[in-house]
């Protein structure tokens, strides 16, 4: 007698290695981001994403950190990798970006990049129940 393997229902919020979504009835939630390395070091290509686009790339993947750590100063992982996303965040960020950007993705993520203070003296707010971006500026004292 063979036991059946059960499998693992996929809701909305959990997410493929490609990104898709499963086709449950939850959202996505909660947030997620790091210190901007993905972002700039994983622009290197010849014609480089810019951080916006390689922002929502590492979402697709599903994966903060796919070059670590060959590329990024991480430590492997030997049981579960720490970078793979499995819900799909309300808010993704990066900071310590030359500039400035946000998306809202078609699923209903807001990506934004936000500017390295020390360069650029500005911060980013976003309104949490909203997904809004206002940038703030701070002058020299």
């Amino acid at each position: 007698e063979e036991e059946e393997e059960e499998e693992e229902e996929v809701g909305s919020n959990k997410m493929d290695v490609d990104g898709e979504e499963g086709d449950g009835e939850q959202e996505g939630g909660g947030g997620g981001g790091g210190g901007g390395d993905d972002a700039p070091r994983e622009a290197r290509p010849l014609d480089p994403p810019s951080a916006l686009e390689t922002l929502e790339a590492t979402l697709r993947f599903a994966h903060v950190a796919p070059t670590g750590p060959d590329s990024l100063p991480t430590y492997p992982a030997f049981e579960d990798d720490p970078f793979v996303m499995d819900v799909r965040p309300d808010l993704y960020f990066a900071g310590n970006c030359d500039e400035y950007a946000t998306k809202l993705t078609e699923r209903g993520t807001r990506l934004v990049c936000v500017p390295s203070f020390d360069a650029t003296s500005k911060a980013v707010l976003v309104n949490l129940r909203t997904l809004d971006c206002e940038v703030i500026g701070f002058a020299d004292a």
